[in-house]
């Protein structure tokens, strides 16, 4: 039976007092609920009900506040209708609540839950984001590895070309003096630890063992050439004090700085613009792919069984106050089992 049509068949009188609008107000509320399942006796039924419970509108004349009282308690005419809801009905009275609609509960949970593609697309996004945070890392630490073997190059007794080298690309360097080199070295140590420390927390533990275990298989290389301790070494384990400890010391850092000018400003400008389009490019190169993953640098290692024993020991004879973190280290070879130890 329609709303709009009284139990006995007459019509509801169709003139409004001035309170008509929190009577519509309730009774849009409650005609909602009532169509949500109720056959046409139950709304004959609750239709009823209400008739006994809520005043009758008086024809030209206004229904008292007074008389209205259960029902101005009930509705809040100031509040938006969105926000004009009951957890559940109230006591002593048979008026149904008004709730939210259950698919529009769905419709939320189907957003924003855990399973959502919402959700699944923002996981997918910081998987990417984590992947080229890694690549930097990695990178990074690719370009400390290479200058050092371009210093070893330039500083041992073992002439070019005869000492093992890692597979990492590197830019020619033979215009380059020596001086320039050493530069170069305390710069991407620098470079290496300030990526380090702005690296997100969950990579840089990710890579930290790995890292920690080429660097000392890089040394292994170093020890079974027989190579005196020199200053490559110290270079080297200043970028395993990086990995164990977080940071070292840095020449570079303590050296008076000469002003900057317009020339060094000039000259410096074009690859500070390089390195930030190239890690843009390397951040969009991971959004676009969503299965490449971050390429671990093919670093050097010595082609016999003890190459990590080697380097352990060369590290210790090089930097003794390093030995704690090499014991961990050591343990943490034995543990890899015999197969890891070359």
């Amino acid at each position: 039976m329609s709303n709009s049509t009284k139990a006995g068949g007459r019509k509801a009188s169709t003139k409004k007092g001035p309170y008509s609008n929190r009577n519509n107000v309730q009774q849009d509320a409650n005609n909602q609920f009532e169509t949500l399942g109720r056959n046409e006796n139950q709304d004959m039924d609750i239709t009823k009900q209400r008739d006994k419970t809520t005043p009758v509108e008086r024809k030209g004349q206004p229904t008292s506040p007074h008389e209205r009282g259960d029902e101005m308690m009930e509705t809040d005419e100031t509040a938006p209708p969105s926000t004009k809801f009951q957890t559940g009905p109230k006591q002593d009275s048979n008026r149904p609540a008004y709730q939210y609609s259950v698919d529009h509960d769905a419709d939320i949970s189907h957003n924003v839950g855990p399973s959502s593609p919402r959700h699944a697309q923002a996981q997918e996004m910081l998987l990417r984001q984590k992947e080229a945070s890694k690549q930097m890392l990695y990178g990074v630490f690719g370009n400390v590895i290479t200058i050092l073997e371009e210093h070893e190059k330039r500083t041992s007794a073992i002439g070019k070309g005869k000492m093992k080298q890692s597979d990492i690309a590197i830019p020619d360097q033979s215009w380059k003096t020596n001086e320039d080199v050493k530069a170069n070295v305390e710069t991407q140590l620098l470079l290496f630890q300030t990526q380090s420390k702005f690296c997100p927390e969950e990579v840089r533990l990710s890579v930290n063992r790995e890292l920690r275990l080429q660097t000392i298989a890089w040394f292994g290389v170093r020890q079974a050439s027989k190579l005196d301790i020199g200053e490559t070494d110290e270079y080297a384990c200043r970028l395993y004090e990086i990995l164990v400890k977080g940071a070292t010391k840095h020449d570079i850092l303590d050296r008076p700085r000469s002003p900057v000018t317009e020339k060094t400003m000039r000259e410096t400008l074009p690859g500070i613009l390089r390195g930030k389009h190239d890690a843009r490019e390397l951040d969009d190169s991971f959004k676009k792919d969503k299965n490449k993953k971050a390429e671990t640098p093919k670093t050097r290692q010595a082609d016999v069984d003890d190459a990590y024993l080697l380097g352990l020991s060369r590290i210790k004879n090089t930097e003794p106050k390093l030995e704690k973190f090499l014991d961990e280290d050591l343990s943490l070879i034995q543990h890899m089992g015999p197969d890891n130890l070359r």
